[in-house]
């Protein structure tokens, strides 16, 4: 002590320091492993679809072949109705396109289709493929009631589903076989979209590539949750065990790893107005705003 004064010898002011500085520099980011594709190519190639945010105009539709340097390839075409004399003259002819998507090596080579010119209320068949390559995955979406205008729709919303994934030796695999027959239950329904609101996968863990790897097992080996998220446009929110470990909130670490996986292994709607991270969202349908919470970041 001197005086008042409690004066630190200098190596331990530069030690708390360097300490600060620590605390405030950001986790370095996990590497991607991309081990689990070649197990699982035999069975496919291409990892979904998965029909993310639909709006009265737009689509997008998510799609993962591997660390994969060439383009994927959507193919989307209109289903025709009955012709009506009368919109002949009214009525634009019914769309077809090709769109080519280079996937991102940023994130995890997962490739993400922006499908725009669309009509309301519509119903879409598309079909993914690898160019050169017989590999084909097709599916199909409705899109949205026109914008502003109250229209009548079903949604379903599920949770707590999966099995649960562990990793070992860097490598992630489920502890049963487990195939959910419920999902062709949903689709019987014909529900216009579905909310998939947490505990998506038992992972229990913020490991970047665990996560990844166990939402792609999912998509992979759980056919019937497949044929849903090919098929219904699809908005995902997290709880837990897809979060972190169980129960775990804000202060989990590794967080950030789970953020980035989540982001990129679905296709929620853009967010807008706020920079705060987290996985919550919201989007409209038949005049109805929908808001998906984040009760864990």
């Amino acid at each position: 002590m001197n005086g008042n004064r409690l004066v630190f010898p200098q190596r331990i002011a530069t030690a708390l320091v360097l300490a600060a500085l620590a605390n405030l520099a950001p986790a370095a980011a996990q590497q991607a492993n991309y081990s689990l594709y070649k197990e699982i190519e035999p069975k496919g190639k291409l990892v979904g679809p998965l029909v993310g945010n639909v709006t009265d105009s737009t689509a997008e539709i998510w799609a993962y072949a591997g660390p994969r340097e060439g383009k994927l390839a959507l193919e989307v075409s209109e289903i025709e109705v009955a012709h009506n004399p009368k919109d002949e003259n009214n009525s634009p002819p019914p769309l077809r396109t090709r769109l080519e998507q280079t996937p991102d090596p940023q994130r995890h080579y997962e490739a993400l289709f922006h499908v725009t010119g669309l009509k309301p209320d519509t119903q879409y068949a598309y079909s993914i493929r690898i160019p050169g390559e017989r590999t084909v995955e097709p599916g199909s979406f409705k899109t949205a009631p026109a914008t502003g205008r109250p229209a009548k729709f079903r949604f379903a919303v599920s949770s707590c589903f999966g099995n649960t994934y562990v990793r070992k030796d860097g490598r992630t695999r489920a502890e049963k076989e487990y195939i959910n027959h419920t999902w062709h239950l949903l689709m019987d329904r014909h529900p216009d979209f579905q909310l998939i609101i947490g505990d998506n996968v038992y992972a229990n863990s913020t490991d970047y590539n665990h996560l990844w790897d166990s939402h792609t097992l999912e998509r992979v080996n759980n056919r019937p949750f497949n044929a849903a998220i090919r098929t219904t446009p699809t908005y995902a929110i997290w709880d837990d065990h897809d979060f972190g470990p169980n129960d775990g909130d804000g202060t989990a670490k590794g967080k950030e790893n789970s953020l980035r996986a989540f982001n990129e292994v679905f296709a929620n709607p853009p967010r807008h107005g706020s920079k705060a991270p987290g996985v919550f969202t919201s989007f409209s349908w038949g005049g109805v705003d929908i808001f998906l919470l984040d009760g864990r970041y």
